[in-house]
């Protein structure tokens, strides 16, 4: 998530994405080099503040000038991340730094999560909101390699940039970059590269997870410019918070099968996903539309079920899948 600094010497500066701590939130303090980093060097020393919901910015509070000497105050330790030159977010000449509407961004996340799906049949999407919601992350994993960490990840930030861990002089993608692209599938291939998802000659074969995937982003796509605004959302929040989230009690109560997919949906390679959260909800507005499950089916709130790749495997056309929902 983007930060800006509040008061001293570097009141109104404005920085990329602040990393993720360990177990999920943003970091307590921050400090910026005044001059050339080193020994003896002088640093501007801010504390985490507000969120400020119109700008999407998290804001941190001057609190002095020092060295860089990191302090504890009894059993609870401040975490410092020392930001430098290089993650100033600085203007595009010519241009105001601007960020793309949120509707872009939803669409453009999904989209490229999907395809990465596609290409790649053994990924799945899994969506995250760490720092109790500051972030808000659809996640494209390898349930295969999930025990390996954050090497087998891509995280889509869509309330900042997209992220690769462990991947040295990775710079972060902003929603900027994927917008200004002059090919769709330029981040795609990216982020294959940099991972080292390698995409066999042979086209992979439609699998219902990937369908499902294709059908949401299909959807979002459509809607893009409709004037009610539409979005996906797993049925799981979680939140990476001390409660650790839960099944959206909106879901729950708009489509009660969810209990019931749930048990369906369980999956001994990630046994510490929920199972609710392979479960997406389409929304329109404020309104719940459908429930989609990743074996392929979407579930209107009426209680009638659509096979997916039954529709597919019948039509062999993405658009006659999109076309046969209630949306």
């Amino acid at each position: 998530m983007p930060i800006r600094l509040i008061g001293g010497p570097l009141d109104g500066q404005t920085y990329g994405d602040v990393p993720i701590m360990p177990g999920g939130h943003a970091p307590s303090n921050l400090s910026v080099p005044l001059g050339e980093p080193g020994p003896g060097a002088e640093y501007a020393h801010y504390k985490s503040g507000d969120f400020d919901p119109e700008t999407e910015m998290l804001l941190f509070n001057y609190v002095g000038t020092g060295s860089r000497e990191v302090g504890s105050s009894g059993d609870e330790v401040t975490l410092d991340i020392e930001l430098s030159r290089d993650d100033l977010m600085e203007d595009t000449i010519g241009e105001p730094n601007w960020d793309p509407a949120s509707r872009f961004v939803i669409e453009q996340s999904w989209w490229i999560g999907s395809e990465l799906c596609r290409r790649h049949p053994n990924l799945r999407l899994y969506e995250m909101h760490p720092a109790d919601g500051m972030y808000d992350i659809l996640r494209v994993f390898d349930p295969h390699a999930a025990e390996r960490g954050h090497e087998q990840v891509v995280d889509m930030n869509r309330a900042g940039r997209i992220h690769l861990h462990n991947i040295e002089r990775f710079e972060p993608i902003s929603w900027r970059q994927v917008l200004g692209a002059h090919s769709p599938h330029d981040t795609v291939k990216i982020l294959e590269t940099l991972r080292g998802w390698n995409l066999t000659q042979q086209s992979p074969s439609t699998t219902p997870t990937s369908l499902t995937y294709r059908v949401i982003a299909g959807i979002l796509t459509r809607k893009l410019n409709d004037r009610h605004r539409w979005d996906t959302r797993s049925a799981f929040l979680e939140t990476h918070s001390q409660s650790g989230g839960g099944v959206r009690e909106d879901a729950l109560l708009a489509f009660p099968v969810i209990e019931t997919l749930a048990n369906k949906l369980r999956d001994n390679r990630t046994p510490f996903l929920p199972p609710e959260s392979r479960l997406w909800v389409l929304q329109k507005d404020s309104d719940l539309v459908l429930l989609f499950d990743d074996r392929g089916f979407a579930h209107s709130r009426e209680g009638a079920v659509i096979d997916l790749m039954a529709v597919y495997k019948r039509s062999k056309s993405l658009e006659e899948v999109i076309g046969c929902l209630p949306v």
